[in-house]
């Protein structure tokens, strides 16, 4: 074997040895999504839609994403006062994505607010946040994967 040959069968046997310990890797600690959606749920259901909205931004690892739903989020100050926080639904897709939805009851409507988390560079990151109002189904119509 020559000495350039006997080189890159090293950096090939590095590479494999490489990759595979990429993929041992165990996956963050779920508890975190679960707790970072719980705080941005209660900071809504208290009102404090700035606090809220700073917490979505550090999750999302987006401030101008945070910020586009400014405006939205507003609308549930005028739902009254929050009665009751409660999660209604927590599933995880293997260990790297999570699916959470939590049901804020307002004394004039009732919220129910979705994480969609996944891991990204080894933590957990909010990848889409949504939130809807529904008076006759347990959840919104629109998020159908849900029922059976």
């Amino acid at each position: 074997m020559t000495r350039g040959a006997f080189f890159r069968s090293g950096l090939l046997t590095l590479g494999l040895a490489t990759s595979g310990a990429a993929i041992a890797q165990p996956a963050p600690d779920g508890a975190v999504a679960a707790q970072v959606s719980e705080e941005i749920t209660r900071h809504l259901g208290r009102g404090d839609m700035d606090v809220a909205l700073r917490s979505i931004g550090g999750a999302m690892k987006s401030e101008a994403t945070a910020q586009s739903l400014k405006g939205s989020l507003q609308a549930i100050k005028g739902f009254g006062e929050n009665q009751y926080t409660d999660r209604v639904y927590a599933r995880d897709y293997g260990r790297s994505n999570k699916d959470i939805i939590d049901k804020l009851n307002f004394d004039n409507s009732t919220v129910y607010i979705r994480y969609l988390f996944s891991v990204e560079e080894g933590e957990w990151r909010l990848i889409n946040f949504a939130f809807k109002t529904e008076t006759r189904l347990p959840f919104p119509k629109e998020w159908t994967h849900i029922y059976p």
